[in-house]
Order: structure tokens, then sequence, then C-alpha cells
């Protein structure tokens, strides 16, 4: 009697490896740290490149491409490694995220 697996479920170690949940900490981590580690780099680069000076980590030159190359990154990886939508950060979802039980309407 064969035993039945889960249909989701992708065969080989890999496929089990990516499914344990410090896996996913790991990798989710590394892809948000990783992104904001390179935005770092070519947003300092650029500037000195362009003769602007050193990049200060507190400016809105570092803060804006930061937040989106994260925001980016958080997409890429619960699509590819949770295998889902980000409803969280839609505008539907984003109330019920911060504690609030209907969203106010226009």
């Amino acid at each position: 009697m064969a035993a039945e697996r889960d249909p989701g479920w992708r065969g080989g170690w890999l496929g089990l490896i990516a499914r344990f949940p410090l896996t996913r900490i790991v990798l989710g981590a590394l892809s948000v740290f990783g992104a904001l580690a390179l935005t770092l780099a070519l947003v300092g680069a650029l500037r000195e490149g362009l003769g602007f000076g050193p990049l200060r980590p507190v400016s809105l030159a570092f803060a804006i491409p930061a937040a989106l190359a994260a925001h980016l990154a958080y997409l890429g990886y619960v699509r590819f490694v949770e295998q889902r939508s980000a409803i969280e950060l839609s505008w539907a979802g984003a109330p019920r995220e911060l504690g609030q039980r209907r969203a106010a309407t226009p």
C-alpha cells in the first residue's frame, strides 16, 4: 500500500528542506536584508560616482529605494517560497493586518 502524499509536495530532499519553517524564516530574512544591502551599495556607489559625496543611511536618497527593494523582496519571497499572494500588502488586507475590523471606505 503506497503512502499518499500531499498534492502540493515537491518530491526529493530539496522540497522537504524548503518546507521546513526555519528554512523559510532564513530565506525570508536573507531576501529582505540582502535587498537592503544591495540597495545601500548601489545607491552609495551612484552618489559617489555622480560626485554627491558619501551616503548617509538616514537620507531620503537611501530610504525610498530601500523601502521599494524590501517591498519587492518580500513580494518575491511570498510568491516563490510560500507560494501564495501577499494579501497583507493589498489595500483590502492592510486594515486587517493593523488590527482594524473594517476599513473606512470613502
